[in-house]
């Protein structure tokens, strides 16, 4: 079996760690997340700046949707002037696109047939969350 120049005949985890090492780093500078957030304290122009700025992974993608969900659903005093944004243009079309994401998402896993191994237990832990969200 040959090795690829450059790995010095070094293992598949070896391999996989030095990836990691030599992809470029996600920084607030790049998540979309941060920016949101400083945006939405710098004003409409800054928002006006994010319209064509995608996630750089899901992860981002689901944190975004959450500033932006928190915007219409947190408690006035931890959103606090921020508020007055929750009907901005970029903010809405950040919103309909990341909602579209994740729906996509979660069909793509549907039509996979992903299923929960136990899905009373599912269910159980959705019922917990609930009821840690509503105290």
């Amino acid at each position: 079996m040959m090795r690829r120049l450059g790995t010095m005949g070094i293992g598949h985890r070896e391999e996989m760690k030095l990836a990691a090492l030599s992809a470029p780093a996600t920084t607030t500078e790049t998540r979309l997340e941060p920016r949101l957030q400083r945006a939405l304290v710098a004003g409409s122009d800054a928002l006006d700046g994010l319209v064509d700025v995608h996630p750089v992974d899901g992860r981002d993608g689901a944190l975004t949707l959450a500033v932006i969900h928190d915007l219409f659903v947190a408690p006035l005093d931890s959103v606090r002037d921020a508020v007055v944004y929750q009907h901005h243009p970029a903010v809405v079309t950040l919103k309909d696109r990341l909602e579209s994401d994740l729906v996509d998402r979660v069909r793509a896993l549907v039509d996979r047939g992903t299923r929960p191994r136990d899905e009373g237990a599912v269910e159980a832990t959705v019922r917990g969350v609930a009821v840690v969200v509503h105290h």
